[in-house]
């Protein structure tokens, strides 16, 4: 006799194949993509009201390349390059606001991570 699936299997089936997680992460992409540049813009003007200390504007230039690799990601639909270089920028940028900025980072990081790994799951079952 064949088991019938239940209720939480079928609703979750339906949302992936309905294309609704696609918009949702298609979201959090661009959510990602404007944290990246609103920490560059905190972080360069940070550096600029301590007067472009020599060891700000190194870790500021650095964490702009975590914004590129963030850019990069986003250009060619790689989420977790995207992720990783908005984590990057998050946590490196130096900001007045101290760490609150690296923590919404960081749960928007592990949001990213986990639908990509939800969606790489249920879309594509190994039977």
């Amino acid at each position: 006799m064949k088991r019938k699936r239940g209720g939480v299997a079928e609703i979750v089936r339906e949302l992936c194949q309905s294309r609704g997680m696609e918009k949702f992460g298609r979201s959090l992409e661009w959510l990602a993509l404007i944290m990246a540049w609103v920490m560059t813009v905190l972080g360069w003007n940070t550096a600029r009201l301590v007067g472009f200390e020599p060891g700000v504007v190194m870790i500021c230039a650095l964490a702009t390349l975590a914004l590129v690799i963030a850019m990069v990601g986003f250009a060619r639909d790689h989420w977790m390059v995207l992720a990783s270089g908005m984590l990057g920028c998050a946590i490196l940028f130096p900001t007045p606001y101290g760490a609150v900025p690296m923590v919404i980072g960081a749960v928007l990081f592990f949001a990213i991570v986990s639908l990509h790994v939800y969606r790489s799951v249920f879309e594509n079952p190994r039977r």
